[in-house]
């Protein structure tokens, strides 16, 4: 059976997928290990923060946090990739490629709503509307393809 349009574009999309959350998965360690780095020794984490007006456990907790948010982020990345490739050949297999794009989707749209709220500039804005693109591409996808599949 020849796949439809919709699942050779979830294919192309998962595929996207899986190079975005690799790439993130090793900024998300970068920074770890940048916070490792700056935590343990004082000299580098005095140049680190000078002229921040930040003290290098701070610098050091955020490195942290947002590497784990990274981490994460990739992991779901990951997952919603690979459960792409497999709903785009196997229509029957859609739902929780299906399930986790709506959880991006929210994820995304509540991101863009608080950047908005709280004042951000116009390219963080452009940045978190940027956000909003793949995970809404896919949820739509991955829906053509729940309903050509009649589930």
């Amino acid at each position: 059976m020849q796949p439809t349009g919709s699942q050779t574009g979830l294919k192309v999309i998962s595929i996207l997928d899986i190079i975005g959350g690799i790439f993130l998965a090793l900024t998300g360690f970068v920074l770890f290990a940048g916070g490792a780095v700056i935590g343990a020794d004082p000299s580098v984490a005095s140049e680190a923060t000078a002229g921040t007006g930040m003290d290098s456990s701070t610098v050091v907790g955020l490195a942290t946090g947002i590497g784990l948010v990274l981490v994460v982020s990739a992991i779901i990345t990951l997952v919603m990739g690979i459960l792409g490739l497999r709903a785009a050949k196997d229509n029957q297999k859609v739902k929780p490629v299906w399930f986790l794009a709506i959880i991006a989707l929210v994820v995304s749209v509540i991101s863009f709503i608080s950047n908005i709220i709280g004042g951000a500039d116009t390219s963080t804005i452009g940045s978190s509307l940027g956000g909003l693109i793949m995970p809404a591409l896919t949820f739509w996808l991955a829906n053509n393809v729940k309903k050509e599949a009649g589930l």
